[in-house]
């Protein structure tokens, strides 16, 4: 049997064809849902890793997420969710809040930061007794938070203390629609 010899050009490009595609065919179907979620944020990054990044100033934390690397990162999205645990009634409760992007100078790299908090505020309607309960609230960022898949670079996040950060991951659809002229 005779060795496989890489040095020629077609076993490379081959080779490289089989490994792309192979991984392309590994990802789950495209579907235009959560891709995945989690509910931690991975805090083990070494300390040269976030070098580019501040410290968190008091009364805040900072918050990474490390992506891994996948196919085609540009159909991916990355959804931020800021909140806590509280004691709710039956009203829709919400927190109030702007996400900012800002930029590690010196380095451009790209950091969230959510300064302040207002609220809960929740709607008025009349709740029957016994209808507490502890469910997650969340501050609502829109499209601030939706931001962009990057496995090179993690995900920095100041939040103020006694928040969490959960995120999940959106897929676009591999399948393109087209519009109607009415």
């Amino acid at each position: 049997m005779r060795p496989l010899r890489l040095s020629h050009p077609l076993t490379l490009m081959s080779l490289l064809l089989f490994a792309m595609l192979s991984a392309s065919c590994s990802l789950h179907a495209a579907s235009n849902q959560p891709a995945s979620s989690s509910n931690t944020v991975n805090t083990t990054m070494s300390a040269p890793d976030l070098k580019p990044y501040p410290a968190a100033v008091a009364g805040q934390q900072r918050q990474v997420i490390s992506l891994p690397a996948a196919a085609n990162e540009a159909d991916l999205k990355v959804e931020l969710q800021i909140g806590k645990m509280l004691e709710i009634d039956c009203n829709r409760h919400a927190f109030g809040g702007q996400l900012e992007q800002r930029t590690a100078k010196g380095w451009g790299y790209s950091y969230y930061v959510l300064e302040k908090v207002g609220g809960p505020m929740s709607t008025l309607m009349g709740c029957p007794e016994n209808s507490k309960r502890n469910e997650w609230v969340a501050v609502q960022l829109g499209e601030a938070g939706f931001v962009r898949y990057n496995s090179k670079l993690p995900v920095v996040v100041y939040i103020p203390d006694g928040f969490e950060l959960r995120y999940r991951l959106w897929r676009g659809d591999a399948q393109w629609h087209t519009g109607s002229v009415r």
